[in-house]
């Protein structure tokens, strides 16, 4: 039997926590520890596992020998998220990507670190997935969308080939993106919205077709 790859997972939200089961039952790699940071650290265990200080971890667990990831949410926009991947990166931890083996993934696929995509989702033919990527259950990739960093796709999310996400956008449960559309950079797209044309950066769009909410930004909504 292959060893499994022991797997240190930052954070202790629902998501956090749901995710170091899916992983364990998929079998793949081995959670051996959640870490956060000092204040958020309230007692030694949780869910079974080792809670570490972060700024302990480098001492008890050895980049050497572990591997982590964020499974974090959109807060400032994945702003945290991306904030949290470098500090681990700079203690020496390697950041893994994470492929569900009950995803439909284009065997091609080759995305970046700390992206995660999760049981029932479909990334086809010639589509690009960057660093700290998200695709949640039953989203859909088409052929030639391009995901770029800090990305998050919600529950049920479709996106038409050839259509582009830019950096730390959130794409909401359900939403569509029309093909060829290009979502900017920071824009928090709202459950259920159809995209159907060019958005702007930092927008909130909602509703069928997508229309940008005036006088107030996706990053003050995020935060």
């Amino acid at each position: 039997m292959t060893p499994r790859e022991p797997l240190i997972i930052f954070g202790t939200n629902m998501f956090a926590t749901a995710f170091a089961e899916l992983v364990r039952d998929e079998g793949s790699i081995e959670p051996v520890a959640f870490t956060v940071d000092r204040p958020f650290a309230t007692s030694d265990q949780h869910a079974g596992l080792p809670l570490v200080p972060f700024d302990e971890l480098a001492d008890r667990f050895s980049p050497e020998r572990f591997r982590a990831l964020v499974p974090l949410g959109y807060l400032r926009m994945m702003e945290f998220r991306a904030e949290t991947c470098l500090r681990l990166e700079t203690l020496g931890y390697r950041l893994t990507p994470w492929i569900s083996q009950r995803a439909a993934v284009w065997s091609g696929l080759e995305p970046g670190p700390n992206s995660i995509i999760l049981p029932g989702a479909t990334v086809m033919p010639f589509a690009h997935i960057g660093r700290d990527v998200a695709v949640r259950p039953n989203a859909v990739v088409s052929h030639h969308c391009r995901l770029e960093d800090h990305v998050t796709l919600a529950n049920g999310a479709v996106l038409g080939g050839m259509s582009r996400i830019g950096d730390h956008s959130w794409i909401g449960l359900g939403a569509i993106v029309r093909e060829s559309v290009t979502v900017a950079p920071r824009t928090f797209v709202g459950a259920g919205a159809v995209v159907v044309a060019d958005t702007e950066e930092d927008g909130i769009y909602t509703g069928v077709p997508a229309r940008r909410n005036p006088g107030r930004t996706a990053t003050e909504f995020a935060t």
